[in-house]
């Protein structure tokens, strides 16, 4: 979605609402001053303003709406710009023209200003006449600033109320999400300050103000009724219920707090407990820094499995090359190919092979060469074609299961536990938690996820190897250290240059066949100076600087590569019966409307 994001059109809508700061400055006589500063950010046409202030609030609807007007308005200088103009006839694609109309009772102000992504402020200006209702005792102001039909979810909302001059008996109500805040303040005059970071589309907000009557002392809207102390204890037993829910709110965060940390542990626990039980390997008696011999002769794809507890292509092409090594198949340069070589097989065959050896020669002699001989380009061209890669692949997967089969008989690993309890627990409480901590804490919840995932993981590839296997490996591990330091050695103290080939198979596996090559080169040129066989030094010289070894790994890998590779990208199968991949199987207060963008 990053790399090729959706371009969109300049007339489609998409924005959303920055900014909502409502300032109402309450006269004298009771009148209500409002200006509406909006914030839209994207593409648009402009914003639309419906206000509902006949059908609800009962005593508390002002008696008329009017003064109407629009500006253009920055947020970075807090300043009202260019006056819109009333213009009947705007549409779409205008800007600073704004027209009004009635959708019933209810006023509708749609005002234009097109904007390619971009931000654009509003300053809806109006007056509510009569909307302060005096009592006998106190004035009071009930409104929703904010009212339930705006569709957008509203960003930085903020109501400022201003009273005509100072009150210190202010008192302030303000109903909507809890997570909000309200203040009294006082300046040359008192006012409230309500703010509430983000407001949901269809929620409200509704301002309450008691306040000093003699403030509104031309107010024409009044009546005979005490309401000072049952508007308090209406409002305080509002306040205990909301302090209930926050109370519980805390409770439920804490106990999601609680979870999470439980989880955690719980994962920690686990994941020790698994690894001294299941992963830890024996304490084996065995220090030897160096050990020059080659540790067993089960071969190489035996030693892939004692190290991975599975074979891949490095053990195929080092199979290959350990058949090239007991003269089973002989090797020859093509003189004007790079890279290239013909392997044949030996007619006089001495050598006894396993099922996985047997495997290798008859596919490769049979399918891919003409019976006796195959090259390395071949191998590569017939894995490179969709028919042919299947059958390499199939013949692959066959190898895969012989070499494992053969391994298994050598007791490498200890029997198949792993801590299926353990994973189990691990799924169903990382399940709960995410479910608990999905709404209120996304970081905690991606957390809880994570953790969960890799420790299942970690809990479902956990292997330990016998003691008879850590052993091997141990000796295997200083055999690598011995062919690593292979170079710091003495030439007299080198085994002899006959064993050089073998080691060089078994270096492939061991993941240090590239450097023990360029070493041996450099030993060879020293080597050569001495009186050895002209024969011993061909032969390694032979193999090391026509890089054999690195060509047939490098056939071997590409060649599986390129079969999964061109398998994968065959047609998906359909359910649909239109076409596709074949598939396997078979058989309260006053004032109402809303807003929208358009």
């Amino acid at each position: 979605m990053l790399l090729f994001p959706i371009s969109v059109l300049a007339s489609d809508v998409d924005y959303e609402m920055t900014h909502y700061h409502i300032v109402g400055d309450v006269t004298s006589s009771g009148d209500l001053n409002i200006c509406e500063y909006i914030g839209q950010d994207g593409s648009f046409n402009g914003y639309e303003r419906e206000i509902d202030y006949k059908s609800l609030g009962g005593n508390f609807a002002p008696s008329s709406l009017s003064n109407i007007r629009v500006y253009d308005y920055d947020f970075d200088t807090l300043k009202l710009g260019r006056e819109y103009k009333l213009d009947n006839n705007a549409t779409n694609g205008d800007s600073y023209k704004y027209f009004i109309y009635n959708n019933g009772d209810n006023v509708v102000i749609r005002m234009y200003n097109k904007a390619n992504y971009e931000e654009v402020g509003y300053a809806l200006c109006y007056t509510f006449n009569d909307m302060v209702l005096v009592h006998s005792d106190v004035a009071e102001l009930y409104f929703n600033a904010i009212p339930s039909g705006m569709e957008d979810v509203l960003e930085d909302v903020k109501v400022v109320i201003n009273l005509p001059s100072v009150d210190n008996d202010l008192r302030v109500f303000v109903h909507g999400p809890l997570y909000g805040n309200v203040s009294r303040k006082k300046s040359d005059v008192s006012y409230i300050e309500a703010t509430i970071d983000e407001l949901d589309s269809y929620t409200n907000l509704e301002v309450r103000m008691l306040f000093n009557k003699d403030l509104v002392k031309d107010a024409k809207k009044t009546d005979q009724n005490e309401v000072f102390d049952s508007v308090l204890e209406e409002e305080e037993e509002y306040a205990t219920i909301a302090n209930r829910q926050r109370d519980k709110a805390k409770l439920y965060d804490t106990v999601q707090i609680g979870i999470f940390v439980f989880n955690v542990l719980v994962i920690i626990v686990l994941v020790i407990r698994a690894y001294f039980k299941y992963d830890k390997e024996h304490k084996i008696s065995f220090d030897m820094e160096y050990y020059r011999e080659i540790p067993n002769d089960y071969g190489p794809v035996v030693l892939e499995y004692l190290l991975k507890k599975n074979v891949t292509n490095v053990g195929y092409s080092s199979c290959i090359l350990d058949l090239i090594d007991k003269k089973v198949i002989t090797v020859e340069k093509i003189a004007d190919k790079k890279n290239d070589y013909i392997l044949r097989k030996s007619k006089n065959i001495f050598v006894v092979l396993n099922d996985y050896e047997e495997e290798i020669l008859n596919f490769l002699f049979t399918e891919v060469g003409n019976g006796e001989m195959f090259t390395l380009s071949s191998l590569k061209d017939y894995s490179s074609k969709e028919k042919t890669a299947r059958k390499f692949l199939t013949h692959y997967q066959k190898w895969q299961a012989k070499s494992i089969k053969d391994s298994l008989k050598y007791d490498f690993y200890e029997g198949n536990n792993k801590p299926v309890g353990s994973i189990v627990i691990l799924v169903i409480l990382a399940f709960i938690s995410s479910f608990i901590l999905c709404e209120d804490h996304i970081v905690l919840f991606v957390l809880i996820v994570m953790l969960s995932i890799i420790a299942v993981i970690y809990l479902s590839m956990i292997t330990k190897r016998s003691k008879n296997g850590a052993l091997e490996y141990k000796k295997w591990m200083a055999f690598k250290k011995f062919l690593l330091d292979f170079g710091r050695l003495d030439e007299k103290q080198l085994p002899e240059i006959v064993l050089w080939s073998k080691y060089l198979v078994y270096a492939t596996v061991l993941g240090v066949a590239e450097s023990l090559q360029k070493t041996m080169k450099i030993k060879l040129k020293n080597i050569e100076n001495n009186d050895l066989t002209i024969s011993d030094i061909y032969f390694a010289n032979y193999l090391i600087n026509n890089s054999i070894y690195h060509t047939v790994s490098n056939s071997v890998s590409k060649a599986v590569s390129i079969s999964n590779a061109t398998i994968a990208n065959s047609n998906y199968s359909s359910g649909s019966g239109f076409g596709g991949g074949f598939s396997s199987g078979g058989g309260g207060g006053s004032i109402g409307g809303g807003g929208r963008g358009f």
